[in-house]
């Protein structure tokens, strides 16, 4: 990560590693091709993807954010359940998600007869499929917090998803018994029933009306303590025993057939028993609840995608076709073998790869440093720093949960805490042994360069000096002349204009530039560039 980070709120884009991890320096249509992230991607709901993926082969998690975000509508606007603090709140009237989910109430209207049959009954699952939680999700960092989510419940601050409470109307009035079934535990039923109350899920539409759900036909999670015979799986139901038990319950209890089944989630509409006649899937990218698997077509999350770096596909795709962001962070978390957000440092596929690049690239640089010395060329190698040579998975995932903290990744910048990159100590020493001068360029600003060099030195590189390491100016300064922008440079403006410094003023000749990220790389004074892996984050 480079600091401060250059994210903006919807031009985030994936970050995918090069195959071969060499991009030749001439201009032209090589380059061009070479120096662009993925946009095409297989991955499957659970993570597994991770363990076989390269880096290139995983989304990055904030170009979805930056999908998820254009396919909501979302612009920063005040946290309803903290006045004061700003987060995205979502279009619900015009976005491509209110249009898509208004197509699927529209289909559920047209499948389903009018007036309904006797005894028909359509089920509903309520937290992104009543209730819209975008923004709890914003607000919490997209990291569920029972304490967040709880002030939203009790606040009753769920605003409805678009057209659900006059379809819901709608469905009652033609005669149809409605129930919802929902993961929220019992203590939260009232004030679950007060939300959609207040949010018009009345017989008139109004928020004062009288209330269609109560607590005959509200089903919430059971206390432990007070199981219902039907669930006979007990206090360990998964959320696809619990819907389907309570389905079949409300069958056989009241003897209306499950026409219509709607949910968010795949383990809202699966496990049958009675299967419902018609399962309607409300797209929800923003988090994931494990599903069991299924033979029933239609039933299960898609595998591939087509994402563009700078989410603008957030627009077009639609809510099914966004990579979940559960299921990247599932699958980011395999890649680094991580567990509670800590990367394994002894073996995973992110170590193995970086091994073997590392080993490739060490030869490369030997031949390519050495060439340039005898021609007297004052070789160079420019490295950036976060995730190129100091490795920050730990403090991304661990400590920021995928969700940039300033103040904290400067705490860890001051107390060095970055490990090296699996492989680079080598790759840096054989670099300078080969003659090369070991040039450092990070994001990173002045204020942390002396205990970068230190964090550089600590974990065994050799080679970076207080005058080759270049940081970008503290808050308020200005960029040196040679950048050619002052306040408001862009990571490619900054970085391009300190390597045509190197070789014009220093007359250095930069035989390779590292950099985990594509801005690292663009823009040319380098005669190779090199990509490492790195799906955790973006910087345009």
């Amino acid at each position: 990560m480079k600091s401060p980070r250059l994210r903006a709120s919807l031009a985030l884009v994936a970050t995918v590693a090069l195959g071969a991890g060499l991009v030749t320096g001439t201009a032209g249509t090589a380059e061009a091709k070479a120096l662009k992230p993925a946009t095409s991607f297989t991955m499957q709901p659970d993570g597994s993807s991770g363990k076989t993926d390269k880096g290139s082969q995983i989304p990055n998690i904030d170009s979805v954010k930056a999908t998820i975000r254009t396919y909501y509508g979302a612009t920063k606007g005040q946290d309803p359940a903290n006045p004061g603090k700003t987060i995205y709140l979502p279009n619900l009237s015009t976005s491509p998600y209110a249009t898509e989910v208004e197509g699927i109430e529209n289909k559920i209207l047209a499948t389903l007869p009018n007036p309904a049959p006797a005894n028909t009954a359509v089920v509903f699952d309520v937290d992104s499929t009543l209730l819209s939680d975008y923004a709890n999700e914003e607000e919490m960092n997209f990291n569920y917090s029972p304490s967040l989510n709880a002030a939203w419940v009790t606040g009753h601050l769920f605003p409805a998803v678009p057209g659900m409470p006059a379809l819901v109307k709608t469905l009652y009035t033609e005669g149809y018994a409605i129930f919802g079934i929902t993961g929220r535990p019992n203590t939260q039923e009232d004030d679950t029933i007060a939300n959609l109350t207040q949010q018009g899920f009345t017989t008139d539409g109004t928020s004062t009306g009288p209330a269609i759900f109560n607590t005959s036909n509200l089903f919430t999670k059971p206390n432990p303590s007070a199981v219902p015979a039907y669930l006979t799986c007990g206090t360990t139901c998964t959320t696809v025993q619990f819907k389907s038990l309570t389905r079949q319950y409300i069958q056989t209890n009241t003897g209306d057939t499950i026409a219509a089944n709607i949910g968010d989630q795949w383990s809202d509409l699966q496990g049958g028993t009675p299967a419902a006649s018609g399962d309607y899937k409300i797209p929800n990218p923003t988090y994931y609840l494990p599903s069991g698997t299924t033979t029933v077509p239609g039933l299960s999350p898609n595998t591939t995608f087509t994402m563009k770096p700078d989410g603008s596909s957030g627009k077009t795709v639609g809510g099914e076709n966004i990579p979940n962001l559960d299921s990247v962070k599932a699958t980011i978390r395999a890649y680094y073998n991580a567990t509670n957000g800590i990367a394994n440092k002894a073996t995973s596929p992110y170590i193995s790869e970086m091994k073997a690049l590392a080993k490739k690239w060490k030869k490369k640089l030997a031949t390519s440093c050495q060439k340039a010395s005898h021609r007297h060329q004052r070789p160079a190698v420019v490295f950036d720093v976060d995730d190129t040579t100091l490795w920050t998975y730990d403090m991304e995932d661990g400590a920021m949960g995928f969700n940039f903290d300033p103040a904290l990744q400067n705490q860890w910048v001051q107390g060095k805490k970055f490990p090296a990159v699996p492989g680079m100590t080598k790759v840096v020493k054989k670099a300078k042994k080969a003659g090369c001068t070991i040039v450092g360029l990070t994001g990173r600003t002045k204020n942390q360069g002396k205990a970068t060099l230190k964090n550089l030195k600590k974990v065994g590189y050799k080679g970076f000096t207080k005058r080759n390491l270049f940081l970008k100016p503290n808050t308020g300064k200005k960029y040196p002349k040679y950048i050619g922008c002052k306040k408001t440079c862009t990571t490619v403006q900054y970085k391009l204009g300190t390597r045509k410094y190197l070789e014009k003023t220093r007359h250095y000749t930069i035989v390779a530039n590292f950099g985990d990220q594509f801005s690292d790389l663009k823009g040319g004074h380098a005669k190779k560039k090199i990509k490492l892996p790195n799906p955790t984050y973006y910087l345009p």
